[in-house]
């Protein structure tokens, strides 16, 4: 259980309330033998962008970052589909919602728990997302790295968040599906909680986890009451 005094839940994005690779299966007959290549190196290449810009303060934002991965691995995989490549970016404005979402959210909105999210995602990417989800009502605030100019796991993300937020940072339950954003949330104060959807083992010996759950449908009995 967390601590007492948590006010606000704080969601990471894609991979924690959205899931693109669902999303991008919609395309699965476009790509045939391509898809899982492409879905595991676009990935890939979106974190190590993410890392470069962060080590190097060349911050632009998430949808230029994805955009420049996708043209890179569809290069490398000989994929020569503008209508594709559009359908693929548009993944990211209309993504799946983990099935587990609603339930949580509506739960926290009736127990008066404010909820946000805090993604490296653009302004417009998270209104659109979280539009075509029809969660917006369930959402009090969207938080966009930009401002920052940094992705996460940078601190100053962070640090944005409880500003946004006006809120103290052990105040604010953390939530994401990657272990590295959850470590380095722990690390600044904000009580974080792994989404570990997949079942995977804890890697990071350095960064002890504190808190897990393998379903959003966990949330409520982590949270004090």
């Amino acid at each position: 259980m967390v601590s007492d005094g948590v006010s606000v839940c704080l969601f990471g994005a894609y991979g924690t309330l959205f899931d693109v690779t669902a999303a991008l299966s919609r395309h699965n007959g476009d790509l045939g033998d391509k898809t899982g290549p492409l879905k595991s190196l676009w990935r890939n290449r979106q974190s190590e962008h993410a890392r470069k810009a962060n080590q190097m303060a060349e911050y632009e934002n998430f949808w230029h970052l994805i955009s420049h991965g996708l043209d890179e691995v569809m290069a490398e995989l000989n994929l020569d589909n503008p209508v594709l490549r559009a359908k693929l970016m548009d993944c990211f404005l209309r993504p799946e919602l983990y099935p587990d979402v609603k339930g949580a959210l509506t739960a926290l909105s009736e127990r008066n728990v404010k909820t946000a999210i805090l993604s490296n995602g653009a302004p417009f990417m998270l209104i659109a997302a979280v539009k075509n989800a029809g969660i917006q009502d369930l959402l009090k605030q969207l938080i966009s790295v930009d401002p920052a100019r940094h992705y996460l796991p940078h601190p100053s993300v962070y640090q944005l968040a409880v500003d946004e937020l006006n809120s103290q940072a052990g105040r604010i339950c953390f939530l994401s599906a990657d272990s590295d954003d959850v470590a380095a949330a722990s690390d600044f104060g904000l009580q974080a909680v792994w989404i570990n959807r997949l079942g995977r083992q804890w890697e990071l010996p350095s960064a002890p986890l504190v808190h897990e759950i393998s379903t959003l449908a966990e949330l409520s009995a982590l949270l004090p009451t």
